[in-house]
């Protein structure tokens, strides 16, 4: 019965977020063209199987309905609406996958959503939202090799994001 619950709540998510939802099945589908996103379907179907994997474990719990969720649930919508009225799609996103997280907890309880937590977490990679990452990881990364080259000694020189030893 919780099941069911579960993938009721999670359609009428789809259905009340398709503006949402739909980008990021679409940078899912630009997998022909090697994009960033293309291994989307893969990580859902990982996280499916991932909680397969543990459904002897899940079958050991009832599922519990818990307030907590609920509580998770109205700053989520809360953080959706204020990234729709500003139009940061990022953040849209992600209170998409929170409000899922929530949804969950609130129908299945914490002794089943820490069971599937590693699966659900799993999905975080598979949604658009790291694109501003690589020119700061790009810097950070710069920035250590710099100082460990210096600590080690080596005579060396940071010129943006190259280092001349």
């Amino acid at each position: 019965m919780a099941m069911i619950g579960v993938m009721l709540l999670s359609l009428l998510l789809a259905i009340l977020y398709t503006d949402t939802i739909l980008p990021v099945v679409q940078a899912w589908n630009r997998w022909r063209y090697a994009e960033f996103y293309s291994h989307g379907y893969l990580a859902l179907l990982m996280s499916a199987y991932m909680i397969f994997q543990e459904r002897s474990r899940l079958a050991l719990h009832q599922p519990c309905p818990s307030m907590v969720g609920i509580t998770l649930l109205v700053p989520a919508v809360f953080a959706w609406l204020l990234a729709e009225l500003a139009d940061i799609q990022l953040v849209e996103i992600i209170a998409v996958l929170m409000m899922l997280f929530a949804v969950l907890w609130t129908v299945l309880g914490w002794a089943v959503v820490r069971i599937i937590l590693p699966a659900v977490a799993l999905l975080i990679f598979a949604l658009p939202v790291w694109g501003p990452l690589p020119p700061l990881l790009q810097v950070l990364t710069a920035d250590a090799a710099y100082a460990m080259a210096r600590i080690a000694g080596l005579p060396a020189l940071l010129q943006g994001q190259v280092i001349v030893l």
